[in-house]
């Protein structure tokens, strides 16, 4: 009889330390996971931080800079060569009479 009260506590003791032993396990688990989540969490928040502070360097650089506005405006110029004829009249003649051969060409009807 003695034996199986003993038998009983060690039962009971063992399922009592393996629930203890799952326990620990599990809050050690639980805080490693909340640690790794903080230093990530941390790190994170820090490079948004710098980033933050190398956009508000950027942008008071800019601000400090002074813009042109160019505008373009185009102008003609007389020049001298553009005033002057430079095909002679037989020349002309040749051009009008090839625009009037290519005006026949397109007129024509098949």
């Amino acid at each position: 009889m003695a034996s199986y009260k003993a038998m009983i506590l060690i039962v009971l003791l063992s399922v009592f330390s393996g629930w203890k032993a799952n326990t620990y396990y599990t809050g050690y688990e639980m805080n490693l996971e909340k640690n790794v989540t903080a230093s990530i969490k941390k790190e994170i928040s820090d490079m948004q931080y710098q980033q933050a502070e190398q956009l508000t360097a950027k942008l008071n650089e800019l601000k400090d800079q002074d813009f042109k506005v160019l505008r373009e405006s185009q102008t003609i110029i007389e020049r001298p060569i553009y005033s002057q004829q430079c095909i002679d009249q037989e020349g002309i003649e040749l051009l009008k009479r090839y625009k009037e051969a290519s005006n026949a060409l397109r007129n024509k009807k098949p």
